[in-house]
């Protein structure tokens, strides 16, 4: 009906009392005629509705609520996808600008979501009010539900007021689950995204340096076993880290070799590179073939050197003191002979200072004063592990094998001690009596203890982690061979054949005397002491090496105090192992850097040689940014509440279906200008013409809110755009053609 102005406007007066009778349609009168019969037909209200279009647009805006609806459940079904495929974690910002994007897109969130859910209330209360007022029930559910719609505190207080009146509870619970629906999407969208600090990482090819040197053949026939590598060059690396490695040494770490970045990254950033471990295990020789003899030296400048410089005399610490004017003595060689396989010990020829300590001679060290000159730290009885003298042209190449002896004297003034094993046994020893007479009865005798032990060598290949930055295997990386070591017991060695890997079969010649640096030449000593002659075993930097890490050297204690003897607390076969791994990487990678790793043929007459490499990785480097970054708590129930609100919709703004033609109806989206808003204007208008209402509530004195909703506990129905009573009101208790049954089913929605 459309609305009238002030001046036509009729007066309120009770149905068919109007003060203009005679400006009445028939439409209009004919309704008030079936009205006062409790009986209105359709044919009646189509005259009191003549905006046909009215259901036409309840459907369009019942389609846009669930459209909106919808849509905010789609766009949460799209981030959660995005979430669980990390695609948002793509977008990164710089570091100074995360703040500045996180803002504007909290912001951006806040303002959309303010803006969908105002259109989805302003949509949803008119579709609500239209549903209920197109249903019989009492006048207190109505108001209930009425106010319910105003808002989230509405629905609460009208919950509170059913707890002490039930009037339509069920529906009030639903309105307020819709409200805080809304709520939780207010509070949840904003904060869908964060874009936190993190390091993002950008990678890039970079050149490497190949850790492990590379063999190439000039005759392509040529075989590794047949050739004699020179370790010479690499071998001088043992003197410059010593067992106690604690310089920074990029593509080295204790037994593992690895490839480096040629050039390092100026920001933090980590690289795959390929390593080497090189493992070594040892087992005793128990057949070993062991002798010794006495070879005659000429010592004609032995008085001269004892009482030489300081420097001669720390270089040679000789062991047979008191004596002056010798012009000839007999020193000890030992020989020995084992075959195993193609390998055999070989000689090792060692000098009287090897097997005797004395302190009865002094000399004068301008920094230390009068010392013993057994402290020297460089005489060749402080070397302990020793390598067979093998005359190198002779002798058949031994691949991944070695023989080494562990020379020692547990009776003398500084002992040493074996090499024992987890449960202290020290495997096959062999003793040696060595008869020493230059003149003092109390070094007639001299009994020395030989170890003899074979050992083997394996390598182990794989990728490791490289800091970008210092060119050092990250933690995660580093090579553990800790309780591989600790557990090893002494057993029978077996020699192996040609592994077929080059790093292994060229490694036993490592140790030879030929290829290792002596620990003195001849220069400025007499030919005599020169050991690299065949009167004594040269020490080399490798044994000396070998010799620290299994046992700890002697120490000075002060002017008058003796040499301290060796400690067998670190003397483990665990230990020797550690140290030949660690030794045999050290000079691997010192041939890998300098290039040094070359030789000629012994046998085939061909060479090889060996040249730095290079290759190429990718360096993964990180610098501090901001990414965008979907927080899944918030956006879960967000996502929760979208779904929830979508199937609250369908409940409760779903418009009534009513009884179409011929059939009388009580009302619904054809009855009358459908109600899209309750406020005073419309709550007056409503009750134009029907006092009967006005009449069951006007003996209510107390406008109290409780008092007003028991008094309106009473049936009505909203019929032309009147709130009408049902109860009181002629034959609406009646069935009239099927009535009974459309108003039943408007009943079950209260």
């Amino acid at each position: 009906m459309n609305p009238a102005s002030d001046s036509e406007r009729s007066p309120l007066v009770p149905l068919g009392e109007s003060s203009e009778p005679d400006s009445r349609g028939e439409g209009e009168k004919s309704y008030e005629k079936s009205q006062k019969d409790g009986l209105i037909l359709e044919s009646d209200v189509a005259h009191l509705n003549p905006d046909r279009s009215r259901p036409t647009k309840v459907k369009l805006t019942w389609i846009a609520c669930l459209v909106l609806h919808t849509v905010v459940v789609v766009l949460h079904v799209v981030l959660v996808t995005l979430w669980s495929l990390g695609i948002e974690k793509r977008l990164v910002v710089r570091f100074d600008r995360a703040s500045t994007v996180s803002t504007a897109i909290n912001a951006g969130l806040q303002i959309f979501i303010s803006i969908i859910t105002t259109a989805i209330v302003a949509i949803a209360q008119p579709l609500a009010l239209q549903r209920q007022f197109s249903q019989r029930q009492t006048l207190t559910a109505l108001a209930d539900k009425s106010s319910a719609w105003s808002g989230l505190g509405s629905a609460v207080m009208t919950f509170i007021y059913n707890l002490q009146i039930s009037a339509s509870p069920f529906s009030i619970v639903q309105i307020g689950i819709y409200f805080a629906g809304l709520t939780v999407l207010h509070t949840t969208t904003p904060i869908l995204f964060s874009v936190p600090i993190t390091l993002d990482q950008h990678q890039i090819s970079a050149a490497t340096i190949i850790g492990t040197p590379k063999l190439y053949f000039d005759d392509p026939q040529s075989r590794l076993e047949t050739v004699i590598p020179d370790w010479y060059g690499s071998s001088v690396g043992m003197g410059t880290f010593g067992s106690g490695l604690t310089m920074a040494t990029p593509g080295l770490y204790e037994n593992r070799v690895y490839d480096t970045l040629l050039s390092t990254s100026s920001t933090s950033g980590i690289a795959e590179v390929n390593y080497t471990d090189f493992v070594v295990q040892c087992g005793m020789v128990p057949n070993a073939n062991v002798i010794a003899s006495m070879s005659h030296v000429v010592a004609s400048s032995y008085n001269q050197i004892v009482s030489g410089s300081v420097n001669v005399g720390r270089r040679q610490a000789v062991g047979v003191t008191g004596v002056t004017g010798v012009t000839g003595s007999s020193l000890p060689s030992l020989q020995s002979d084992h075959d195993f396989g193609p390998y055999s010990l070989g000689s090792l020829n060692i000098s009287a200072a090897d097997v005797t300590v004395s302190d009865s001679f002094r000399f004068h060290d301008p920094m230390h004063g009068s010392l013993p000159t057994s402290l020297l730290y460089w005489a060749p009885s402080t070397i302990l592990i020793r390598a067979p003298g093998i005359v190198v042209a002779n002798m058949t190449p031994l691949g991944n094998n070695i023989l080494l002896y562990s020379v020692y004297n547990e009776s003398a003034p500084g002992f040493s001690s074996p090499v024992r094993d987890r449960n202290g046994s020290i495997g096959s020893t062999y003793s040696i009596d060595i008869s020493v007479d230059f003149g003092h009865p109390d070094m007639a005798k001299q009994w020395l203890q030989v170890q003899v032990f074979g050992c083997s060598v394996h390598t182990s290949n794989g990728t490791a982690v490289l800091n970008g930055t210092t060119n050092q295997l990250v933690e995660a990386s580093q090579p553990n061979y800790t309780e591989l070591w600790a557990g090893r017991e002494w057993g029978v060695w077996e020699s192996t054949g040609a592994s077929q890997d080059p790093l292994e079969d060229c490694w036993g010649s490592m140790f030879l005397p030929a290829s290792s640096v002596a620990l003195w030449s001849s220069a400025g000593i007499a030919d005599e002491w020169n050991c690299s002659a065949s009167a004594c075993h040269v020490p080399t930097l490798i044994e000396q090496y070998l010799t620290d890490a299994v046992f700890d050297p002697p120490s000075l204690l002060g002017d008058e105090s003796a040499i301290v003897p060796f400690s067998s607390l670190n003397a483990t076969l665990g230990t020797l192992e550690s140290a030949l791994s660690k030794a045999t990487a050290m000079t691997m990678w010192t041939a890998a850097r300098s290039g040094t790793f070359r030789s000629e043929g012994k046998f085939s007459g061909t060479s090889f040689q060996s040249s730095v490499l290079y290759g190429n990785t990718t360096v993964t480097s990180e610098k501090q940014a901001g990414r965008l970054q979907l927080n899944i708590i918030p956006l879960s129930i967000g996502t929760a509440s979208s779904l929830m609100l979508l199937v609250l919709a369908v409940i409760l703004l779903r418009p009534v279906s009513t009884v179409t033609g011929s059939t009388a109806v009580y009302g619904g989206g054809h009855a009358g200008t459908p109600v899209g808003n309750l406020g005073l204007l419309q709550v007056v208008r409503m009750l134009e013409g029907n006092p009967k209402v006005c009449e069951r509530l006007a003996h209510v004195e107390d406008l109290d809110t409780q008092v007003l909703r028991k008094a309106a506990m009473f049936e009505v129905l909203v019929l032309g755009g009147r709130i009408l009573d049902v109860e009181s009101g002629p034959g609406f208790g009646r069935t009239v053609h099927g009535i009974e049954k459309s108003v039943g089913s408007m009943e079950t929605l209260r």
